[in-house]
């Protein structure tokens, strides 16, 4: 889809907003995770959100998993570990 965008404009309003709806999603994850908890003190919650997504993006799960013949239990160790390392207190 990436590549396609690059030349079709159909495509690539639809991948940005296939993005967006993501970062969005994960802005309502942090949401919920600070009402239980707080932030890293130089943190913002746009920060976190984007922390969150870039992080558990399929392509960090293919290099992880695919590539380096990770289990999905490994890598979801992996995750919570490295998200509550980077956003939490």
């Amino acid at each position: 889809m990436r590549v396609a965008a690059k030349t079709e404009p159909d495509i690539s309003e639809m991948l940005q907003h296939i993005l967006e709806s993501r970062v969005h999603g994960m802005e309502e994850f942090i949401k919920y995770i600070t009402a239980n908890g707080s932030l890293q003190e130089d943190l913002t919650p746009v920060e976190a959100a984007e922390t969150v997504w870039a992080i558990s993006s399929a392509e960090i799960y293919s290099l992880l998993v695919v590539d380096l013949g990770w289990s999905g239990e490994q890598y979801e160790k992996w995750l919570a570990q490295t998200l509550t390392k980077l956003l939490l207190n």
